[in-house]
């Protein structure tokens, strides 16, 4: 008997252009852990036949949902925020190969002819470029004079922000041990993403899932040559990240959890549809979570803040290198009104709940994440 590893277990995830069509490119990922799974109840009659032995069972609704453990890292989670929020505005997306000899305008973005994972911007503009394509330099900010031009090198920014709507995707188990090896799960949504920052351990991300069907029956691959965002995997860690509160770093944050809840509406069952979800409409995002500080003068100053309903802001930024870089920003944020508990012979901590929301930020959204990484992923 051949029992399948978790180690040789692979997950691809690819966009789809409706609730019901399955992807065809993919993207295999880095998980730790996926516990997505379909559900179809058993469920037990109420009719009476004369007898006490049970009847047959009836079917409920086909269900498809359930989590994944993610590492969080710059470069690879670009694929799980294009399922959450949708494409993102990208600094360096639309910029295109340098040609020789081409008056570019002061603010033009090129790309070398050998891709370096920069792009440059042309910050004074003198005239038009060389014969001779320049060295270009790898360190953000540096500068290269070009004949009539200076370019700066940048790293490419995504930023992804809360759509109207999110896009329908595939996720597929590939179980290589097994004769039986693909579990496709049609039309998903994520439904949530949580994280915490803090502490030693390894920075993970907690998604949820929810979809429509389920195919257990077909014999090959959505794709059978996906993009690998496994090698892309650029970890960051908890002793990287910096916390910045109303503007300001807060220095006595011990750990800080960051909850987005996209409202997805799971009971949109149709007659005819046979027991596959219709829609997985989207509703009010929910932006939330805890900041756990230590009991000092400056936890007084949050606490106030909560007592007086007065609005703040909070920045998380891990900072792997110039090019490695994942952010998340709320920029209007209430916290909830709270004390200090005494339950420690040692030094005392204050749990402070938060809400993000969105009045008249600049951002325009709840919650902005950013990732500063080496891939382009042109502008469509």
């Amino acid at each position: 008997m051949t029992q399948q590893k978790g180690a040789n277990a692979a997950i691809l995830i690819g966009v789809q252009s409706d609730i019901s069509t399955k992807a065809t490119a993919a993207v295999k990922m880095p998980v730790n852990t996926c516990e997505v799974v379909p559900n179809q109840a058993i469920n037990k009659p109420g009719t009476l036949t004369g007898g006490r032995n049970p009847v047959q069972p009836f079917r409920g609704n086909k269900d498809v949902g359930g989590g994944l453990v993610i590492p969080v890292d710059g470069r690879a989670m670009w694929y799980w925020l294009q399922l959450m929020f949708g494409d993102p505005v990208t600094a360096g997306g639309t910029a295109a190969t340098w040609v020789a000899s081409t008056n570019y305008a002061s603010g033009a973005l090129v790309l070398p002819t050998v891709p370096n994972g920069r792009y440059y911007e042309a910050t004074a503009d003198a005239g038009s470029a060389g014969s001779t394509e320049p060295t270009w330099p790898t360190t953000v900010g540096a500068t290269v004079v070009d004949d009539g031009i200076t370019w700066t090198c940048r790293a490419f920014v995504h930023e992804f922000k809360i759509p109207s709507s999110q896009p329908f995707f595939t996720l597929e188990k590939q179980l290589a041990d097994l004769t039986t090896t693909f579990e496709k799960y049609v039309g998903c949504k994520i439904g949530s993403f949580a994280m915490e920052v803090g502490g030693d351990g390894e920075l993970t991300a907690t998604l949820n899932v929810l979809g429509a069907d389920f195919d257990f029956n077909d014999t090959s691959s959505i794709d059978a040559s996906p993009t690998d965002a496994t090698a892309m995997l650029d970890r960051v860690s908890n002793f990287q990240a910096a916390l910045l509160e109303g503007g300001s770093t807060l220095g006595n944050a011990r750990t800080i959890s960051i909850n987005v809840d996209m409202d997805l509406d799971g009971e949109q069952f149709v007659i005819g549809g046979g027991g596959v979800r219709g829609d997985i409409p989207e509703g009010v995002v929910g932006v939330s979570g805890q900041l756990v500080v230590l009991c000092d003068d400056d936890a007084f100053t949050l606490i106030n803040k909560g007592l007086n309903v007065t609005e703040t802001s909070l920045k998380l930024t891990i900072t792997d290198t110039t090019t490695n870089i994942f952010e998340v920003e709320l920029q209007e944020v209430e916290v909830a009104v709270t004390g200090v508990p005494i339950n420690t012979p040692r030094g005392l901590v204050v749990t402070l709940d938060y809400q993000g929301f969105y009045t008249n930020g600049s951002e325009a959204s709840a919650v902005v994440m950013r990732l500063t990484n080496i891939d382009q992923h042109p502008a469509a």
